[in-house]
């Protein structure tokens, strides 16, 4: 007998503790429960109202991840805030849509009957966009302004916004450092007397503190932090993002000239050359050169050149262009046109003898291979015409064209080039009949020349082509007189174009030259004007729907710069600025290799 009431005595406790803890109707159910909708930072803020007989809220919340419920809190509290616990870092995600119940408990009737599921997330703040970076050379500081779209008047628990300024130079992209702080939209950062030739990249990050009240009766505040892009110095908000190559130094490109006015990168299967037009005097003249790449840098490739070009004292032009086993270089004088060829020994004599029968020197030209034999244009005396010749071995031959070649009586043509694209041959070449510009682009079909475009533009100049798998695209670099700013363009039909680049942008300047590679990338390699003082080479890739700019210090460069995607590597070609005559032309070359 009292072996049984000693269990008895030990079962009681047990029946009365699960009494207690069942759920009885005589705690009503919740009638009033919210939780925020975006308008809290960092947590969701949970509200219902108190209960009769309640003495605590167990609070639920849904796990998006495993799909529990789990018990978030035992409180006392009816208005308090959610800020992640027992989530992944303990951490309410911005923005992400969370459920959540919960039940009161008292002693006596235990447990009452849960609440409706009620959902909320918290605020989710827009990225900062830096709307301007701008040199001041007096004062050597940059000027950074930018935007907080945020609208923060529904938002209950901020207190504070501040802006942390990190800049990096471009060559140290990797090195990002605070510089300062401002709780305006604005901040001047000063360079110092030894930074003023670098170029900078800034980010900045909105810091906000904002308060959280506790399920246990606690008040506090807590950060949260959120960066821009990084945007180069002279961009804007529509500046592009930074694209990563591994970058390989080529060296110096030894011209032994005074200045280099030109350069030109082409390819014949592995092999790629560089055409140079160098020892420029201020009147323009000047004399070829042709480079060969190496595997790991450029050296000259020909031997001596002939002595009716060597003796020659008013060439003007050149142009280089590559077979299989050949290279040919034309130059053009004021009275002769020269075509060479050589196979790496020596040059021959000249191809085009007696100005190609015509009585004066043509006054514009180039030359391309394609399947191994050369062609070439040429802008021709006395009638001002435009004529494509096919060297037989023995003379040149006309290749399309009416008896008159290509140019209406009275115009003048510019910019006269012949294209190997994907194995078909281009022309291109604009002209000029005093009331606007007409830019045309041809392919060689068969014996004849089909039109590819004919748009007319109030101004455009010095224009190269390029064509993907299926697509032609070109540059000008200039879009109005006496303008630096050029454009870059995609062909959409015979008569009509897309302008690639916004005309309002603050990041393009004057693109000098344009490649695409492998994958169908766009690349343009550019002047950038930042100031009198701040001018620099630049490489920008378009992907069919973005812009980015290809990250490198090019802070010691200048014009002329060449550009030359092999596959998805790409050769780059440009002046060094710290090399340069009395006039501002460089006297050597830089050249380096990009590869993903």
């Amino acid at each position: 007998m009292k072996k049984i009431k000693s269990v008895l005595s030990f079962l009681l406790p047990v029946f009365i503790f699960l009494f207690s803890c069942s759920e009885d109707d005589s705690l009503p159910t919740p009638t009033s429960f919210i939780a925020s909708d975006g308008t809290y930072l960092g947590v969701i803020h949970l509200a219902y109202e108190g209960v009769p007989g309640a003495e605590i809220y167990e609070v639920y919340r849904l796990n998006n991840q495993t799909a529990e419920w789990q018990d978030i809190s035992w409180t006392e509290q009816t208005n308090w805030d959610d800020q992640g616990y027992l989530l992944n870092n303990g951490e309410i995600v911005p923005g992400e849509v969370y459920q959540y119940k919960f039940r009161t408990h008292a002693n006596g009737p235990g447990f009452g009957p849960y609440s409706e599921i009620e959902t909320g997330y918290s605020f989710v703040p827009d990225e900062i966009e830096i709307i301007s970076i701008t040199r001041d050379n007096e004062n050597n500081t940059n000027k950074i302004v930018w935007n907080d779209p945020n609208d923060y008047s529904n938002i209950q628990n901020i207190t504070t916004i501040e802006f942390d300024i990190y800049s990096a130079t471009e060559d140290n992209l990797d090195n990002f450092s605070k510089v300062g702080s401002s709780y305006n939209l604005n901040y001047n950062h000063y360079l110092g007397m030894y930074d003023t030739d670098k170029v900078y990249y800034y980010k900045i990050v909105a810091k906000y503190t904002y308060g959280v009240v506790d399920q246990h009766w606690s008040n506090f505040n807590k950060l949260y932090e959120l960066s821009s892009d990084m945007t180069k110095e002279g961009s804007g908000g529509d500046g592009p993002d930074i694209i990563s190559y591994t970058k390989t130094d080529l060296g110096t490109v030894s011209t032994s000239g005074e200045s280099i006015a030109f350069t030109e990168i082409k390819q014949n299967g592995s092999n790629l050359y560089l055409g140079i037009f160098k020892d420029v005097a201020i009147t323009g003249d000047g004399m070829p050169g042709v480079f060969k790449f190496n595997g790991s840098g450029w050296t000259e490739f020909g031997g001596a050149l002939p002595t009716d070009i060597v003796n020659s004292s008013t060439i003007g032009a050149v142009g280089i262009a590559s077979a299989s086993s050949k290279v040919y270089l034309g130059a053009l004088s004021s009275d002769s046109i020269y075509i060479v060829e050589t196979d790496g020994s020596s040059w021959s004599n000249n191809l085009s003898r007696d100005n190609l029968g015509y009585s004066e020197t043509p006054s514009a030209f180039d030359l391309e291979v394609l399947s191994d034999e050369v062609y070439l244009a040429v802008k021709v005396y006395p009638d001002w015409d435009l004529k494509v010749y096919k060297w037989s071995g023995t003379a040149w031959q006309t290749i399309g064209g009416d008896a008159n070649g290509f140019i209406t009586s009275g115009e003048d043509v510019f910019d006269v080039t012949l294209d190997n694209l994907n194995g078909t041959l281009y022309l291109s070449y604009h002209v000029d009949n005093s009331s606007n510009n007409t830019f045309h682009i041809k392919h060689l079909n068969g014996t004849s020349w089909d039109n590819d475009l004919e748009w007319t533009a109030e101004y455009i100049t010095n224009l190269k082509i390029a064509k993907s798998s299926s697509d032609l695209y070109f540059i000008s670099r200039s879009e109005s007189l006496g303008s630096y700013k050029g454009g870059v363009y995609k062909v959409t039909s015979s008569t009509t174009v897309e302008e690639l680049i916004n005309e309002n942008n603050t990041w393009f300047y004057t693109p000098y030259d344009i490649t695409i590679d492998s994958d169908g990338n766009v690349i343009i390699s550019s002047i950038k004007y930042e100031s009198e003082t701040l001018i620099y080479p630049s490489l920008s890739l378009y992907n069919g729907a973005t812009w980015s700019t290809i990250s490198g210090d090019f802070s010691e460069g200048i014009k002329p710069v060449s550009v030359h995607a092999d596959g998805t590597s790409i050769y780059y070609i440009y002046g060094d600025k710290t090399n340069v005559t009395s006039w501002g032309d460089t006297k050597s070359l830089k050249s380096v290799k990009f590869t993903k």
